[in-house]
């Protein structure tokens, strides 16, 4: 039977993340480090060990199920001028001079993190501070920059894919993205040869939807030739109106702010994958020999038809520790809590340092919210930090 991977198993064992000691320790401030800043008074914490720069808004595709720019995605009542922001290079400098002694891992995401016109300088600055960084990308702008992806870029790479070639497509509202992908990951594959070199790992992420979940064997063996080290494929998320409405009446009676993003994840009749299907074939999957493949969340087989019928259950995931692990930077320099639901501000770093930010008043007194309310809010428990995905 195939190896049942965690991502911490990932980590540990990938050859191409240099660094073991750094490694270890970041794992360590993930777990153990994060529930010891859990318990300490009045929303203090360690320093980050996780920045996530999402470095534009833009995008070069309109997936169906993105909550950026899918079809309720709220990136479309953004105003142009929002949407085109990003901050200077500069700042991106003096960001990583900052907390460099801290050794946080880099994680660069968008929008298409290849749209943000000095992304070759800022990845070659990071590296030059020997930070452990990953870019999430749709795959789009892989063959154009595969050189310096190899020579300068991150430890690792996340690609997007979510289905074979026609449906992926669909998906993803392109005729070309899985013919882009290949070509990238191909020209990626032949450059890392050539220079003996084992960066960027590349980790393939495919997203279980209501079109593509008979069509999970079908997508690994359409990867299976692209040279990628992992695969990690996790069912796509939703929450109810009813969660979202009790989320923002308590974020709005303790923080005095109303938060929106949630309303990108309400679910809707019809939008749910058939599971029976899907852990048919995931249970082929299993038997499988090739490319290790994670499945998150890690559940049973006869509790997942539960991930979707009971959107409040949290499968024994009793707090969120995110908030006292990372953050998030817009590319407006807005300082947020969470990955996933980017509106609620704690600072900006264009006039503060990130690591004042961090411990500010504002960021400690979300975390405390967060406690109080028993370690997570009602739209916590399909997070993806929350179930390991």
């Amino acid at each position: 039977m195939k190896r049942k991977l965690t991502y911490s198993t990932i980590l540990k064992n990938a050859k191409a993340l240099n660094g073991t000691p750094y490694l270890m320790e970041y794992l360590w401030a993930r777990t153990a480090g994060a529930n010891k800043s859990y318990k300490m008074k009045d929303g203090y914490s360690r320093p980050m060990k996780k920045i996530i720069l999402k470095i534009t808004n833009l995008c070069d595709l309109r997936c169906k199920m993105c909550p950026q720019w899918g079809e309720t995605g709220y990136s479309h009542e953004m105003e142009k001028r929002a949407l085109r922001e990003m901050l200077p290079l500069q700042r991106y400098k003096e960001l990583i001079d900052e907390v460099a002694p801290h050794k946080p891992l880099i994680y660069i995401t968008g929008g298409e993190p290849f749209l943000y016109p000095d992304i070759l300088e800022l990845m070659r600055y990071i590296k030059e501070k020997n930070l452990l960084m990953v870019i999430n990308t749709n795959g789009s702008k892989l063959e154009k920059y595969a050189k310096e992806l190899v020579e300068n870029g991150p430890s690792a790479i996340i690609v997007s894919i979510d289905g074979p070639p026609e449906m992926h497509n669909h998906i993803r509202n392109s005729d070309q993205s899985f013919q882009n992908i290949e070509a990238g990951l191909k020209r990626l594959s032949a450059i890392k040869k050539e220079k003996n070199h084992g960066q960027p790992l590349v980790v393939v992420n495919h997203v279980v939807t209501k079109d593509n979940s008979e069509l999970l064997e079908k997508t690994y063996d359409s990867i299976s030739c692209l040279n990628v080290d992992f695969m990690s494929t996790f069912l796509a998320w939703k929450i109810s109106k009813k969660m979202g409405e009790k989320h923002a009446e308590i974020v709005e009676k303790e923080l005095g702010t109303t938060p929106y993003i949630w309303q990108s994840y309400v679910g809707h009749d019809g939008d749910t994958p058939d599971m029976e299907k899907f852990i048919l074939q995931k249970q082929k999957l299993e038997k499988k020999s090739g490319i290790p493949l994670v499945f998150s969340p890690e559940l049973p087989d006869k509790k997942l038809s539960k991930f979707y019928s009971d959107l409040t259950e949290t499968f024994g995931h009793k707090k969120c520790t995110a908030p006292w692990f990372e953050c998030i930077i817009m590319p407006d320099g807005e300082v947020m809590t969470c990955t996933d639901f980017w509106d609620i501000s704690v600072g900006n770093i264009s006039n503060q340092p990130v690591l004042d930010v961090w411990n500010g008043e504002k960021f400690r007194k979300f975390r405390m919210m967060v406690k109080n309310q028993g370690g997570l809010l009602p739209i916590c428990s399909r997070c993806c930090g929350l179930l390991g995905m």
